[in-house]
C-alpha cells in the first residue's frame, strides 16, 4: 500500500486499486490487473511504479486508470525507487552487482543518466540538491549537477525519507533508531559554524 494527498493504492495478487482516503476502509472487488509487488506513487500522483523482490524490472502505471505506461530494464534487481517531486524523473537504484543508479525521463521513458558507486537517491524539495547513499553506511547531500558533496552524513547515518515541503528528514542512525531531523534548523546550527551548504553553493 502507498498513499498521496488523497488516495491510496492498494497492490496484492489480485492487482492494483485507487481508492480514495474517506472511502480506505470499504472492501472493493474492483481490482485492475497489473504486476504484483512493492509499489510507490509520484509526489505529483500521476505514475504508480511497482517492483517485485530481487527482479531487475519496474512496471509503471499512469494513475488513476492504471493503464501500463513502461516497464523499464536494470541491469541488477531493484532496491529502490523514487519520482522526482515534479514526477518528471524516475530513479532506479540497485545495490547487488555494483551500486548503479539510472535516471529515467517519464516524459518518452528513456535513460537520461547513470551513476554508479551509489545505490540510492532521495530527492529533496528542490531541483539542486538529493541525497545520496553509497552503502548502507555512507550517505550525504550533493550537488544534483556536479555531485559535489554538501553534507555528509556521520557514519551509520542513512536518509529515508523527506517531508513533501523537504523541511523534515527521517534518518536512520546504525539500523536501530529513527531520528526527524528539522532541515531549517540544521542548516541555521551549521551555517552558526561556516558549514552551511547553501551558502557554499
Amino acid at each position: 500500500m502507498c498513499v498521496s494527498s488523497n488516495f491510496l493504492v492498494l497492490t496484492c495478487t489480485s492487482g492494483s486499486q485507487v481508492v480514495a482516503l474517506p472511502e480506505a476502509g470499504v472492501a472493493d472487488d474492483r481490482w485492475t490487473t497489473t504486476q504484483v509487488g512493492i509499489n510507490s506513487i509520484s509526489p505529483d500522483g500521476r505514475w504508480l511504479g511497482i517492483r517485485r523482490s530481487f527482479d531487475s524490472w519496474l512496471y509503471v502505471y499512469r494513475l488513476p486508470g492504471l493503464e501500463r505506461v513502461a516497464k523499464l530494464p536494470h541491469p541488477t534487481a531493484i532496491a529502490s525507487f523514487e519520482f522526482s517531486p515534479s514526477g518528471q524523473e524516475l530513479a532506479i537504484g540497485s545495490t547487488r552487482g555494483g551500486s548503479r543508479i539510472e535516471f529515467w525521463n517519464t516524459t518518452n521513458w528513456e535513460c537520461t543518466r547513470t551513476l554508479t558507486n551509489f545505490g540510492r537517491v532521495l530527492y529533496t524539495g528542490n531541483t539542486r540538491t538529493f541525497w545520496l547513499t553509497k552503502d548502507l553506511r555512507t550517505a550525504g547531500l550533493c550537488d544534483t549537477t556536479t555531485l559535489e558533496p554538501l553534507l555528509l552524513l556521520p557514519t551509520g547515518m542513512l536518509p529515508l525519507a523527506i517531508s513533501p515541503d523537504g523541511k523534515h528528514l527521517a534518518v536512520s542512525v546504525d539500523a536501530q533508531r529513527l531520528q526527524v531531523w528539522d532541515m531549517a534548523k540544521i542548516q541555521e546550527a551549521l551555517g552558526d559554524v561556516g558549514l552551511d551548504w547553501a551558502a557554499a553553493r
